[in-house]
């Protein structure tokens, strides 16, 4: 049997990391205030307006369900 090598790095996750940023202004949190902002909901409708983006991206888009 071999034994395991030693290259391995530990990762410890950081609750920290930033979860709005201009490429994805919705988080997954339902209850933070980004699902409220009436601006935010207007672009996204342009979005699909425009041809830009499905209804079906959008809602998911707007879960914060997108990469």
């Amino acid at each position: 049997m071999q034994p395991f090598g030693d290259n391995f790095i530990l990762v410890i996750p950081v609750e920290d990391e930033l979860l709005h940023t201009l490429d994805k202004p919705f988080c997954w949190d339902s209850t933070c205030d980004c699902h409220r902002d009436a601006t935010l909901f207007y672009e996204i409708q342009q979005f699909v307006l425009n041809g830009e983006m499905t209804a079906h991206e959008a809602m998911l888009f707007l879960a914060g369900k997108t990469v």
